[in-house]
């Protein structure tokens, strides 16, 4: 078998959440093993507001990277979205001119449709899955569903980010098992560290310090959050909460001003979020949904205690209250878990003392390798 040497990644565009993460993690540890990368975002700037993405910091310098549109200006975002619709094909084949040992659709969406109508062999396209199936297809019609599995039907692999994520999709397409593999994502623990020591402006609160990162999404739970946020304090307890991500926050911050809940702070989009999260007492996910929560092992890296709902990949991280708390995907038990955190102290130290033994589970070498094994699988 000769190894592959030139590979495409596709993304809809860059937001800097986990997905994003991984994605610029996995293409500069594949450049340091030998690999020739190129990663094409469909979109220049991101289709969520408030991030602005730098390639040139972000990427290793040998990792090509290229934008199909320039979204900021109106009409050719239309355009875009129009051919990407109606002819991804001709649009593949005009805009991607080079020839690659594997093409990668990084997301859901837009990537995958694009990547599965490119006339190219069947045994070059690998579909890669970050959430789970039944939210992304969610709503959907029979005939709707039946499209989507004919676009899957078109790659040699589909790649899922945890075992979660995987047992969502055969839910969904159970004929396309056989197809399926899971890869955890790449995540470099020892620069996390070193980045978490970085000077920033803001002191820690003088109260327990609840802290989420995330984008400003109806999956991330946000909503349900400052809901029980607001719980928490008529019982008269006392912390602080902050949140970091992009997106559109001003119902979140309305509710607060509305409902008077100046302990929570909006931070916006942070390139590097780990001095935020440093200073936490508690990391939470509070998310509807995941497919393999980063932040989460991001915490234990950083020796946090961390509380998670009950979504795809969380009870792979931090098992059943063994590494962290984990709680039912509801607000009923969100709440539950939050009081118990606030008013436990021997439960945080329990958390904190077991925290960067679960993370060095996630090692970045076998995650690479794991990645290098699909990519290369079946190639002549």
């Amino acid at each position: 078998m000769t190894r592959i040497k030139r590979i495409l990644f596709i993304i809809e565009s860059f937001s800097f959440g986990g997905c994003e993460k991984a994605l610029i993690e996995t293409a500069n540890l594949l450049c340091d093993n030998g690999y020739d990368v190129s990663v094409l975002s469909l979109f220049k700037k991101s289709i969520y507001r408030g991030y602005a993405f730098n390639a040139d910091v972000l990427f290793d310098k040998r990792v090509h990277y290229a934008y199909l549109s320039d979204n900021a200006v109106a009409w050719k975002y239309r355009l875009t979205c129009f051919l990407l619709h109606r002819c991804p094909a001709a649009l593949y084949r005009v805009f991607v001119r080079n020839n690659y040992d594997r093409v990668v659709a990084f997301c859901e969406g837009a990537p995958t449709r694009f990547v599965a109508k490119a006339t190219i062999k069947k045994n070059l396209k690998i579909a890669w899955l970050h959430t789970a199936t039944e939210l992304s297809q969610k709503g959907k019609s029979a005939e709707a569903l039946v499209i989507e599995k004919a676009l899957y039907q078109r790659f040699s692999k589909i790649v899922a980010v945890s075992k979660g994520v995987a047992e969502s999709f055969v839910r969904t397409f159970p004929s396309l098992e056989s197809k399926l593999a899971v890869a955890y994502n790449p995540i470099n623990l020892h620069r996390i560290r070193e980045m978490a020591y970085m000077a920033i402006d803001p002191v820690k609160p003088p109260y327990p310090l609840l802290v989420s990162v995330g984008r400003i999404t109806w999956a991330k739970g946000y909503d349900r959050y400052l809901r029980v946020i607001k719980r928490l304090k008529e019982r008269g307890l006392l912390f602080s909460v902050w949140i970091i991500g992009g997106g559109d926050c001003r119902p979140l911050e309305a509710f607060c001003q509305s409902t008077k809940l100046d302990c929570v702070h909006f931070w916006g989009n942070k390139t590097n979020p780990y001095p935020y999260m440093l200073m936490a007492d508690w990391i939470v996910v509070p998310s509807y949904v995941e497919g393999l929560s980063t932040v989460l092992i991001e915490g234990l890296a950083l020796g946090k205690a961390t509380i998670s709902t009950a979504c795809c990949g969380s009870e792979e991280i931090i098992g059943n209250n063994e590494f962290g708390l984990l709680v039912g995907n509801d607000e009923t038990s969100l709440l539950s878990g939050l009081s118990q955190a606030l008013t436990t102290p021997e439960l945080k130290a329990l958390f904190e003392n077991k925290a960067k033994l679960r993370a060095s589970s996630f090692d970045l070498n076998t995650s690479i390798q794991t990645i290098e094994k699909l990519l290369n699988d079946g190639s002549k």
